[in-house]
């Protein structure tokens, strides 16, 4: 399943957001959520707007890197392709074992 650049960055920061600083979530969640431009979210939180922009690179970086590593948003995926494609009695098995693989 290919997503959209935005949609995959708002699943990472659905999984991983709370492993941010207060600061990059802050910042992330206006971007994200609430689609404030740059300008409006250095308002805001009171840095530059090179400053936030930084801080969405940074805090981006970092979710991919979790990804990476723990890989929820793959497993994820894998679940919800099974659970679309799939009616039968084995499904909560089949649930189970995406999580189950490293």
């Amino acid at each position: 399943m290919i997503l959209d650049k935005s949609v995959r960055l708002c699943l990472l920061n659905d999984f991983y957001g709370a492993l941010l600083t207060e600061n990059q979530q802050s910042v992330l969640d206006s971007y994200l959520n609430y689609n404030m431009p740059l300008v409006e979210i250095s308002a805001a939180v009171g840095i530059t707007r090179q400053a936030v922009l930084d801080t969405i690179k940074k805090a981006t970086k970092k979710l991919e890197e979790y990804e990476s590593k723990l890989g929820m948003l793959k497993k994820y995926l894998a679940q919800k392709k099974l659970l679309e494609n799939s009616a039968n009695d084995e499904l909560a098995k089949k649930i189970l074992n995406v999580w189950r693989q490293e």
